[in-house]
């Protein structure tokens, strides 16, 4: 895996990635995926797996921590004749560390 956070500028960043895979008795196969965050709310993005499938994705991260992601990807390959296309749903919550408000060695003294 592989990639980069290009800030296009203060709203926007563009984030090119690749991911490859190989597996025992499987063909190497790899994904290319651009991404572009705006204003670090808004995911829009593209993204195409080798000889595979297409897609498309969209995210939205609310002030309370939690991200709402959407996936679509249309196949190319011959699986289309039995799958027409997939949607996912992401779910990601992000949990706030009170480690710092604690003291880690209390320590009392008379």
């Amino acid at each position: 895996y592989a990639g980069y956070n290009h800030r296009i500028n203060r709203e926007v960043v563009f984030r090119p990635s690749f991911i490859m895979n190989t597996a025992v008795d499987a063909p190497l196969s790899f994904d290319i995926n651009a991404m572009a965050t705006f204003k670090d709310v808004l995911d829009l993005g593209l993204m195409y797996r080798q000889r595979d499938a297409i897609g498309l994705v969209f995210g939205y991260k609310f002030n309370s921590g939690m991200y709402l992601g959407y996936s679509y990807e249309y196949p190319v390959s011959d699986i289309r004749r039995v799958s027409f296309m997939t949607h996912e749903l992401a779910l990601r919550f992000a949990i706030k560390d009170y480690s710092k408000n604690r003291i880690l060695t209390p320590r009392y003294f008379n």
